[in-house]
Protein backbone atom coordinates (compact mmCIF):
# COMPACT_ATOMS: atom_id res chain seq x y z
CA UNK A 1 0.00 0.00 0.00
CA UNK A 2 3.36 2.13 0.48
CA UNK A 3 4.54 1.45 -2.43
CA UNK A 4 1.44 2.37 -4.40
CA UNK A 5 1.09 5.64 -2.52
CA UNK A 6 4.78 5.99 -2.85
CA UNK A 7 4.57 5.34 -6.84
CA UNK A 8 0.94 7.79 -7.31
CA UNK A 9 2.85 10.25 -5.90
CA UNK A 10 5.81 9.81 -7.99
CA UNK A 11 3.09 9.68 -11.13
CA UNK A 12 1.45 13.00 -10.10
CA UNK A 13 4.89 14.81 -9.78
CA UNK A 14 5.78 13.43 -13.13
CA UNK A 15 2.75 14.76 -14.40
CA UNK A 16 2.58 18.00 -12.76
CA UNK A 17 6.28 18.58 -14.45
CA UNK A 18 4.95 17.53 -18.33
CA UNK A 19 2.17 19.46 -17.93
CA UNK A 20 4.30 22.73 -16.76
CA UNK A 21 7.40 21.72 -19.55
CA UNK A 22 4.89 21.39 -22.16
CA UNK A 23 2.17 24.31 -21.19
CA UNK A 24 -0.47 21.97 -21.69
CA UNK A 25 -3.90 22.42 -20.35
CA UNK A 26 -4.58 21.58 -16.82
CA UNK A 27 -8.04 19.83 -17.38
CA UNK A 28 -6.45 16.65 -18.93
CA UNK A 29 -4.28 16.11 -16.45
CA UNK A 30 -7.28 16.12 -13.79
CA UNK A 31 -8.48 13.88 -16.02
CA UNK A 32 -5.92 11.56 -15.74
CA UNK A 33 -5.30 12.06 -11.75
CA UNK A 34 -8.99 11.38 -11.37
CA UNK A 35 -9.05 8.34 -13.75
CA UNK A 36 -6.36 6.87 -11.22
CA UNK A 37 -7.46 7.69 -8.65
CA UNK A 38 -4.79 10.47 -8.06
CA UNK A 39 -6.91 13.63 -6.90
CA UNK A 40 -5.17 13.91 -3.71
CA UNK A 41 -1.71 13.32 -4.03
CA UNK A 42 -1.80 15.50 -7.77
CA UNK A 43 -3.72 18.24 -5.90
CA UNK A 44 -0.54 18.19 -3.12
CA UNK A 45 2.29 17.79 -5.83
CA UNK A 46 0.51 20.81 -8.11
CA UNK A 47 0.19 22.92 -5.01
CA UNK A 48 4.13 21.90 -3.71
CA UNK A 49 4.55 22.83 -7.69
CA UNK A 50 3.15 26.11 -7.49
CA UNK A 51 4.36 26.83 -4.07
CA UNK A 52 8.24 26.07 -5.89
CA UNK A 53 7.64 28.39 -8.81
CA UNK A 54 6.51 31.62 -6.36
CA UNK A 55 9.51 30.72 -4.28
CA UNK A 56 11.32 31.10 -7.55
CA UNK A 57 9.32 34.07 -8.28
CA UNK A 58 10.57 35.44 -5.49
CA UNK A 59 13.96 35.11 -5.35
CA UNK A 60 14.12 36.46 -9.07
CA UNK A 61 11.90 39.52 -8.15
CA UNK A 62 14.12 40.46 -4.95
CA UNK A 63 17.57 40.10 -7.11
CA UNK A 64 16.44 41.92 -9.52
CA UNK A 65 15.07 44.28 -7.28
CA UNK A 66 18.45 44.29 -5.33
CA UNK A 67 20.09 45.06 -8.90
CA UNK A 68 18.02 47.61 -9.09
CA UNK A 69 18.32 49.49 -6.11
CA UNK A 70 21.53 49.09 -6.50
CA UNK A 71 21.79 50.29 -9.99
CA UNK A 72 20.01 53.51 -8.61
CA UNK A 73 22.40 54.18 -5.92
CA UNK A 74 25.58 53.48 -8.43
CA UNK A 75 23.52 56.66 -10.96
CA UNK A 76 23.42 58.82 -7.91
CA UNK A 77 26.71 58.06 -6.83
CA UNK A 78 27.84 58.59 -10.41
CA UNK A 79 25.83 62.02 -10.58
CA UNK A 80 27.64 63.16 -7.18
CA UNK A 81 31.13 62.57 -8.76
CA UNK A 82 30.18 64.68 -12.05
CA UNK A 83 28.89 67.32 -9.97
CA UNK A 84 32.05 67.34 -7.80
CA UNK A 85 34.22 66.62 -11.06
CA UNK A 86 32.62 70.22 -12.29
CA UNK A 87 33.24 71.62 -9.13
CA UNK A 88 37.28 70.76 -9.73
CA UNK A 89 37.27 71.70 -13.02
CA UNK A 90 35.59 75.18 -12.62
CA UNK A 91 38.04 75.98 -9.77
CA UNK A 92 41.36 74.63 -11.93
CA UNK A 93 39.80 76.82 -14.71
CA UNK A 94 39.33 79.79 -12.55
CA UNK A 95 42.81 79.59 -11.07
CA UNK A 96 44.48 78.61 -15.12
CA UNK A 97 42.12 81.96 -16.13
CA UNK A 98 44.50 84.11 -12.88
CA UNK A 99 47.68 83.02 -13.54
CA UNK A 100 47.33 83.59 -17.01
CA UNK A 101 45.41 86.49 -17.20
CA UNK A 102 48.91 88.88 -16.91
CA UNK A 103 50.58 86.20 -19.25
CA UNK A 104 48.17 87.32 -21.62
CA UNK A 105 48.31 91.07 -20.39
CA UNK A 106 52.29 90.83 -20.60
CA UNK A 107 52.15 89.58 -24.41
CA UNK A 108 49.61 92.14 -25.50
CA UNK A 109 52.23 94.47 -24.05
CA UNK A 110 54.91 93.20 -25.50
CA UNK A 111 52.99 93.51 -28.89
CA UNK A 112 52.65 96.64 -28.71
CA UNK A 113 55.66 98.10 -27.70
CA UNK A 114 57.33 96.18 -30.35
CA UNK A 115 55.00 97.97 -33.09
CA UNK A 116 55.71 101.13 -31.04
CA UNK A 117 59.46 100.40 -31.94
CA UNK A 118 58.72 99.80 -35.51
CA UNK A 119 57.41 102.50 -35.93
CA UNK A 120 59.86 104.83 -34.46
CA UNK A 121 62.26 103.02 -36.49
CA UNK A 122 60.63 103.52 -39.56
CA UNK A 123 60.26 107.12 -38.77
CA UNK A 124 64.04 107.81 -37.56
CA UNK A 125 64.50 106.31 -40.91
CA UNK A 126 62.23 108.65 -42.86
CA UNK A 127 63.93 111.76 -40.70
CA UNK A 128 67.44 110.53 -41.56
CA UNK A 129 66.23 110.54 -45.41
CA UNK A 130 64.81 113.35 -45.16
CA UNK A 131 67.91 114.81 -43.81
CA UNK A 132 69.64 113.46 -47.02
CA UNK A 133 67.00 115.04 -49.28
CA UNK A 134 68.06 117.98 -47.30
CA UNK A 135 71.66 117.94 -47.26
CA UNK A 136 71.51 116.97 -51.13
CA UNK A 137 69.24 120.34 -51.42
CA UNK A 138 72.11 122.14 -49.83
CA UNK A 139 74.70 121.04 -51.73
CA UNK A 140 72.12 121.70 -55.11
CA UNK A 141 72.10 125.28 -54.05
CA UNK A 142 76.06 125.35 -53.54
CA UNK A 143 76.83 123.90 -56.76
CA UNK A 144 73.79 126.77 -58.29
CA UNK A 145 76.16 129.39 -56.70
CA UNK A 146 79.74 128.31 -57.83
CA UNK A 147 77.83 127.97 -61.53
CA UNK A 148 78.68 124.16 -61.68
CA UNK A 149 75.44 123.36 -63.18
CA UNK A 150 76.17 119.90 -64.24
CA UNK A 151 76.82 118.73 -60.39
CA UNK A 152 73.77 120.47 -59.67
CA UNK A 153 72.23 118.56 -62.15
CA UNK A 154 73.12 115.13 -61.20
CA UNK A 155 72.13 116.09 -57.35
CA UNK A 156 68.92 117.00 -58.45
CA UNK A 157 68.74 113.05 -60.05
CA UNK A 158 69.94 111.74 -56.56
CA UNK A 159 66.82 113.88 -54.74
CA UNK A 160 64.62 112.35 -57.09
CA UNK A 161 64.89 108.77 -57.01
CA UNK A 162 65.41 109.43 -53.20
CA UNK A 163 62.00 111.67 -52.93
CA UNK A 164 60.28 109.07 -55.03
CA UNK A 165 59.44 106.23 -51.61
CA UNK A 166 57.81 110.02 -50.38
CA UNK A 167 54.18 109.34 -52.13
CA UNK A 168 51.46 111.23 -51.27
CA UNK A 169 53.34 112.91 -48.74
CA UNK A 170 53.29 117.26 -47.68
CA UNK A 171 57.39 116.49 -47.35
CA UNK A 172 57.18 114.81 -50.91
CA UNK A 173 55.51 117.77 -51.97
CA UNK A 174 57.39 120.48 -51.18
CA UNK A 175 60.57 118.74 -52.59
CA UNK A 176 59.01 117.99 -56.05
CA UNK A 177 57.79 121.66 -56.00
CA UNK A 178 61.51 122.52 -55.27
CA UNK A 179 63.11 120.70 -58.05
CA UNK A 180 60.75 121.48 -60.21
CA UNK A 181 61.52 125.35 -59.57
CA UNK A 182 65.36 124.56 -59.38
CA UNK A 183 64.89 122.37 -63.06
CA UNK A 184 63.37 125.81 -64.20
CA UNK A 185 66.77 127.89 -62.66
CA UNK A 186 68.62 125.76 -63.93
CA UNK A 187 67.90 125.61 -67.59
CA UNK A 188 67.30 129.76 -67.55
CA UNK A 189 70.89 129.53 -66.12
CA UNK A 190 72.02 127.33 -68.69
CA UNK A 191 70.69 129.23 -71.64
CA UNK A 192 72.20 132.12 -70.29
CA UNK A 193 75.73 130.93 -69.50
CA UNK A 194 75.21 128.97 -73.19
CA UNK A 195 74.42 132.28 -74.82
CA UNK A 196 77.03 134.20 -72.52
CA UNK A 197 79.93 131.73 -73.92
CA UNK A 198 78.91 131.22 -77.67
CA UNK A 199 78.86 134.91 -77.53
CA UNK A 200 82.98 134.92 -76.91
CA UNK A 201 83.65 132.33 -78.34
CA UNK A 202 82.18 134.11 -81.38
CA UNK A 203 84.24 137.27 -80.89
CA UNK A 204 86.93 135.84 -80.33
CA UNK A 205 86.47 133.35 -83.24
CA UNK A 206 86.18 136.11 -85.50
CA UNK A 207 89.52 137.83 -84.82
CA UNK A 208 91.59 134.29 -84.96
CA UNK A 209 93.29 132.20 -87.25
CA UNK A 210 91.41 129.33 -89.35
CA UNK A 211 93.08 127.29 -86.68
CA UNK A 212 91.30 128.93 -83.74
CA UNK A 213 88.28 128.43 -85.71
CA UNK A 214 88.19 124.82 -86.03
CA UNK A 215 88.62 124.96 -81.84
CA UNK A 216 86.10 127.29 -81.98
CA UNK A 217 83.69 125.19 -83.91
CA UNK A 218 84.43 122.21 -81.00
CA UNK A 219 83.28 124.58 -78.64
CA UNK A 220 80.69 125.43 -79.93
CA UNK A 221 79.53 122.00 -80.45
CA UNK A 222 80.33 120.84 -76.54
CA UNK A 223 77.93 123.52 -75.66
CA UNK A 224 75.47 122.74 -77.47
CA UNK A 225 75.77 119.12 -76.48
CA UNK A 226 75.57 120.61 -72.89
CA UNK A 227 72.74 122.25 -73.37
CA UNK A 228 70.83 119.34 -75.02
CA UNK A 229 72.09 117.12 -72.13
CA UNK A 230 69.82 119.63 -69.58
CA UNK A 231 67.01 119.84 -70.96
Amino acid sequence: MKDERTNARKECEILVQNIAQSHARLAPGIQVAIENQWDNDFSECLRAFVAEKEEEIRDVCSSHYQEFVQSIEDIVQIKCDVNDLQAHIDKYHKELVDVTTPLVQGNDMVVACRNIRQNIDTSIERLQQCQRIVECTAKVDKYIHANQLYHALKVLDTIKVDVSSFRGNHFAKRVNDWIASTMTHLRALTMKNTSTWLEDIRNAASARTSYPRQISRRYIALAWGCVCFIF
